[in-house]
């Protein structure tokens, strides 16, 4: 069932959703929190906060309803290869569009088509959509479009234009029809297999067809960069989907999604190492938050170990040793790695700033992978 406003409300109390509303205070709309998928907080309600938008000046009725929330191919236990294969072929296997999510519904105030991104209803993104969808519609597609929408159905597309290229480069700039939602069920068209109206300006994603999903995991593997992949659509209304390995390569690497970086955020926060990677998670795909978090935690627990080690090795060299310095430095050349010596010294210093700076340069984290 979709979420009612008050249990939208209720995710927010408890900060697992956002609440966000448009500048005219018509509209506000609903995305789940980065901690809801790094501490698997999912629920029956903010798994359709996705850019759920609920007229707020008025009815407190959902105006828009997008996707709710769906994963690659084995990131879940009912996205694992071997459950996809025992279900049957996807009613529609559709190329995954590289850009951002547009979600479009009827703005009943200003009487025009809007689109809203998953955050914000006045993003970037989301202006240049809206802008764009008016400037490039018929009389008659715009009467079609407006009665669909009325009728209370949202339309997905995906936003592509050169300033808002994540790694695919497209050589057009528009909004690509990837679905229709019914706002009262959340069932979308693709898992009925029907084609929805699209207004002329529009391209539509992909479509292919293959013999087995684990054909497609295959075909997936060889996809070149500039091809992120695809979405499986079953009819029971479950969305799956499958990214290109070397499209995943490049996303790491343009959005810095590396053990180097992780590092470097931790050991330059104030202790609040949670904040700290959920800043490298607000530009990057969910997918990147498991790796991330478990980078993270593993390099929190080195610095932890060698914290440690060093503050009992600086307690036992100051009893063995009686103060004297250079018995001191003796102890820690036989005791203590190499690259911990700076951080014994800067301890028997009680330089406590410098101390954990000293030691978070002595944690490696080079063998980590991402």
């Amino acid at each position: 069932m979709i979420p009612t406003f008050e249990q939208c409300m209720a995710e927010v109390r408890a900060k697992r959703v956002t609440y966000r509303e448009s500048n005219d205070g018509n509209f506000c709309v609903f995305n789940y929190a980065p901690e809801v998928e790094f501490k698997k907080l999912w629920n029956g309600v903010n798994i359709w906060c996705r850019g759920l938008i609920f007229d707020c000046a008025d009815t407190k009725a959902p105006v828009a309803v997008p996707f709710k929330k769906f994963w690659n191919v084995g990131q879940k236990p009912q996205t694992q290869p071997d459950v996809l294969a025992a279900k049957g072929l996807p009613v529609s296997i559709a190329q995954k569009v590289d850009g951002s999510l547009g979600i479009v519904h009827w703005d009943k105030y200003r009487a025009q088509a809007r689109v809203s991104t998953r955050g914000s209803l006045e993003s970037d993104q989301a202006l240049w959509a809206t802008a764009w969808l008016n400037d490039n519609i018929s009389s008659d597609d715009e009467c079609l479009l407006r009665k669909q929408l009325q009728a209370g159905q949202t339309y997905l597309v995906e936003i592509v234009y050169p300033e808002n290229r994540i790694v695919v480069r497209y050589d057009f700039a528009g909004l690509v029809l990837l679905d229709v939602v019914q706002n009262a069920t959340g069932e979308t068209d693709t898992q009925h297999g029907s084609q929805s109206f699209a207004p002329a300006a529009w391209r539509r994603a992909t479509t292919f067809a293959i013999d087995t999903v684990s054909a497609l995991i295959c075909r997936a593997k060889d996809l070149s960069g500039m091809e992120e992949g695809f979405v499986c659509t079953y009819a029971d209304g479950l969305k799956v989907k499958i990214k290109g390995d070397e499209y995943i390569r490049l996303h790491r690497i343009r959005f810095d999604m590396t053990p180097r970086r992780v590092h470097e955020l931790l050991a330059n926060c104030d202790g609040n190492y949670n904040a700290a990677l959920e800043m490298l998670l607000k530009a990057a795909p969910d997918e990147f938050a498991d790796p991330i978090f478990a980078a993270g935690r593993e390099l929190v627990r080195r610095y932890h170990v060698h914290r440690q080690d060093v503050k009992w090795h600086v307690e036992t060299a100051q009893a063995d040793a009686r103060g004297e310095r250079k018995r001191m430095a003796l102890y820690c050349q036989k005791n203590l790695d190499k690259s911990l010596w700076s951080a014994f010294f800067t301890l028997l210093d009680d330089e406590q700033e410098k101390f954990k700076t000293v030691l978070w340069n002595a944690t490696e984290y080079k063998d980590i992978v991402i």
